[in-house]
């Protein structure tokens, strides 16, 4: 898919999603928990959408760093002082683009003078103000439409299968993040569609039932941080997994996915109380190593979706609770406060597992 034709498309997706949080937030009841957390979410898509736009920045810091240390090895034979600094003055430029946070400046701009280049599309209809929100907003399932049709073309027909899209979510900066904006639209639309069950005396469509931490629970032998942090990347292999099939349609379900997703979250926020720094984001893989991982991925038979598999919710549980037990009686109180956070887990995890099918249950 070419690059502007897939900036066209995030453009609409940005308007169609403009447009259903303008009609969400005029209904009247930002108040609500639940409103309130679906329209942060939608709020949030822009921002990833552009970065999604300017990922090849990253790329472009490698090249520049390339040249700065060529510039320097021939400068350095030949003994240039001027040639030195200037190679070296380009390599650290290049090397301070390639740092997380610099990087993300960089795809944050390059992104919008991209899409700034391109009319922003009109949505059709009004907005009309509501005494309460009665539906979700067509605008908001229509982008979700739009953002996965992108996300398919972005990666091409021939790799249309769960096997290489998981690889295209793992190692593609564009793809990660047009799932992580996928990710987060299913998350706003499953909170709007709670809301409006509970406005209705319809029972939770969740069955988030309030688990707790048992009184019982053992706490966890060891370290907890590097407990959640292996309980994170199982989740996330378990999300991407489910979001691939359910944009082939080999497992439509954007529920379950969803609700996982609000338990990494919950996990990363545990985690992020044991240290104060956060981790730096792992490099891109190269092309030829791309290459490699695609030819491999499809040789690869693709087995039952792990979402479906009720065990897998049993042990996270258990793990989970062993963890808000270790950090219940842990010393530090900014430690402690992550046995909220995993019991906010817990509640998502029982939502994600009544969304299994019943004879998976």
């Amino acid at each position: 898919m070419p690059g502007h034709a897939l900036h066209a498309e995030l453009n609409a997706v940005r308007a169609l999603v403009s447009h259903g949080l303008a009609e969400v937030t005029s209904a009247n009841e930002i108040g609500q928990f639940w409103v309130r957390s679906a329209c942060a979410r939608l709020a949030a898509i822009d921002a990833v959408l552009i970065e999604a736009a300017g990922a090849g920045a990253r790329a472009l810091a490698l090249g520049v760093a390339s040249i700065g240390a060529a510039l320097l090895a021939v400068s350095a034979a030949r003994a240039s002082v001027a040639g030195i600094l200037i190679g070296a003055a380009l390599l650290l430029v290049a090397l301070a683009g390639v740092t997380p946070r610099a990087a993300h400046r960089a795809r944050m701009a390059i992104g919008r003078r991209r899409l700034a280049r391109l009319p922003m599309p009109v949505v059709p209809g009004h907005t009309l103000r509501r005494p309460g929100l009665i539906i979700v907003p067509e605008a908001l399932q229509h982008a979700r439409v739009r953002l996965v049709s992108a996300t398919l073309r972005h990666v091409g027909p021939d790799r249309w299968s769960a096997p290489e899209l998981r690889l295209a979510a793992r190692t593609d900066p564009v793809t990660q993040r047009l799932a992580t904006a996928d990710l987060l639209l299913c998350q706003a639309l499953d909170c709007l569609e709670r809301h409006l069950a509970d406005s209705s005396d319809v029972s939770d469509i969740s069955g988030k039932e309030g688990v707790c931490l048992p009184a019982d629970a053992t706490p966890f032998a060891g370290p907890a941080a590097p407990e959640l942090d292996r309980i994170r990347r199982e989740l996330t292999t378990v999300i991407t997994d489910a979001q691939c099939r359910d944009w082939v349609a080999d497992r439509p379900d954007r529920v379950g996915f969803a609700r996982l997703g609000q338990v990494h979250d919950a996990v990363v926020r545990a985690a992020g109380r044991y240290r104060r720094r956060p981790r730096p984001v792992p490099p891109s893989v190269p092309a030829g190593l791309r290459r490699l991982l695609r030819a491999r991925a499809r040789r690869v038979v693709d087995g039952p979706a792990r979402i479906d598999d009720r065990q897998l919710y049993a042990t996270l549980g258990r793990r989970l609770e062993a963890c808000a037990a270790a950090a219940r009686s842990d010393r530090s109180h900014q430690r402690r406060a992550a046995a909220t956070d995993l019991e906010y887990a817990l509640d998502w995890l029982a939502g994600a597992e009544l969304e299994l099918p019943r004879d998976r249950r």
